[in-house]
């Protein structure tokens, strides 16, 4: 009977399980640091959050300490007591007040048009062809325009020509077009593109083109429903600027636009007041009390957020990935005493701290406001005070400013913190590699030995078969 060799064996599922049980102590260790490796990195992205946040509160305390007419506490606003026919904005730099203004006339385009004409009839080349020359004066500046017109022309194709022609030599500063009056009918309508008397028409005709068309005159005369002339010009007594008593005093400007009447005050005219209207200038408490709410928005996302991340449930045993951290516990107290404490510095009777403007301290750290009313009041009544509150040097913004930058800045403790925990994951991570390389190494070592053993095993049984198979015979001979 010949012995069988010993082979390598397969090495089954059960194997891999029997070897992975066995290096279940090694194991352990690598998930071990697994573990800490994933708790560090908690902490890290809760960091990331914290720095996040503290970015927001920056841009928030930011905008509380632009100076002078840049800050929201310096805004204004002019309210019109007939905002559909003049309507009335401020500036900063507007001071209050109340003025009454009427508006007598809005300022106009220069117009003319021509006399109205069948568009299919050929009256216009009947009484002369050849190539035409005028000149536009605008502003101060010429505007050569030459038009042809040939034999066969319609009315409405000469009055196309002739618009083209003024828009190519002065479309930046006039506008020219044919107008259908009728079907069948139009006629020509030359305008200036800006208001006032600065920019009227002047005609300077030659060929007599112009007047053919009744555009223009040997005397000013007005358009009628079928005959040309002005529909809107200068004819000596500002027929084209806007005209307006401000407390009584008359004024004419060129525009519609008037900025240059009360400082830092801008109206605008759209149509004769009724009488007179009222503008009254007044503190703006809007962009303050937005730029105070998204401060106290921005505080409270950062403590709430930082409360979560460093909360401890001894009920569950579980804690924030921030429960240990001592620096997100310091911040926050050095936060909460930087924005409760008094401003020393302001004056007598001027509010000195958050709470006495309304803006309550709860005792989870975040903050409410207890009015929104009484604090748009406050500051509409006295805004340097309340600017001064938040953007003195011992201000509650420049204070709060000075230490989101010692904490949230780039090279600040949160920074820093997360820097060396982007190093201890580093190393971590190197650990973790190379203890589940030599595991794998082991695990592969002991399933070939584990494989040889259960061969040998099979082999052995095998040859006991056969043992007993050959006694078995000898007995039976």
């Amino acid at each position: 009977m010949a012995i069988e060799p010993v082979r390598q064996g397969t090495v089954s599922q059960a194997i891999r399980d029997l070897a992975a049980g066995l290096l279940s102590r090694q194991r352990a260790v690598v998930d071990a640091v697994a573990r800490q490796r994933a708790g560090l990195d908690a902490v890290g992205v809760a960091l990331d959050g914290v720095a996040s946040r503290l970015r927001a509160l920056r841009a928030a305390l930011e905008t509380l300490l632009r100076p002078g007419t840049l800050s929201p506490f310096a805004a204004m606003r002019a309210t019109s007591s007939q905002p559909d026919a003049l309507e009335a904005t401020a500036s900063p730099t507007a001071g209050p007040g109340l003025v009454e203004v009427a508006v007598q006339q809005l300022a106009r385009r220069a117009t003319h048009a021509s006399n109205v004409y069948v568009d299919g009839d050929g009256l216009i080349a009947s009484q002369g062809l050849g190539t035409f020359t005028f000149t536009l004066t605008v502003a101060g500046i010429d505007y050569p325009v030459t038009v042809t017109v040939a034999s066969g022309d319609t009315d409405a194709q000469v009055l196309d020509r002739v618009a083209a022609a003024i828009t190519a030599a002065a479309g930046d500063a006039v506008s020219a077009q044919r107008v259908v009056t009728e079907p069948g009918r139009s006629r020509l309508v030359v305008s200036s593109l800006e208001t006032g008397t600065g920019h009227k028409l002047v005609f300077a005709d030659p060929d007599g083109l112009l007047a053919r068309l009744g555009i223009v005159h040997a005397t000013p005369t007005a358009a009628t429903d079928t005959t040309g002339g002005y529909v809107a010009e200068d004819l000596g007594n500002h027929e084209l600027d806007a005209r307006l008593t401000v407390n009584g005093l008359a004024y004419v400007r060129e525009t519609n636009t008037v900025s240059d009447l009360l400082p830092g005050v801008t109206l605008t005219l759209r149509a004769p007041t009724a009488g007179s209207a009222t503008v009254q200038v007044a503190a703006d408490s809007g962009p303050g009390l937005a730029a105070v709410q998204a401060f106290v928005q921005a505080w409270n996302e950062l403590i709430r957020f930082a409360r979560a991340q460093s909360a401890v449930d001894p009920e569950r045993h579980t804690a924030g990935p921030l429960a240990q951290d001592l620096l997100t516990r310091t911040a926050l107290a050095q936060l909460r005493a930087q924005a409760t404490a008094r401003v020393a510095s302001a004056p007598a009777g001027s509010p000195d701290s958050l709470a006495a403007l309304g803006i309550r301290a709860n005792r989870d750290g975040t903050l409410t406001i207890t009015s929104e009313a009484d604090l748009a009041a406050t500051i509409a009544a006295t805004p340097t005070a309340v600017a001064e509150l938040f953007r003195a040097t011992d201000g509650v913004a420049s204070r709060l400013l000075t230490l989101t930058d010692q904490l949230g800045g780039p090279s600040g403790a949160v920074a820093s913190s997360r820097a060396q925990i982007t190093g201890r994951l580093r190393v971590l991570d190197g650990q973790i590699a190379r203890l589940t390389e030599r595991l794998a190494a082991e695990q592969a070592r002991l399933e070939t030995r584990l494989a040889r053993s259960e061969a040998l095993l099979q082999a052995l049984t095998r040859q006991q078969a056969q043992i007993r198979s050959v006694l078995a015979d000898l007995q039976g001979g």
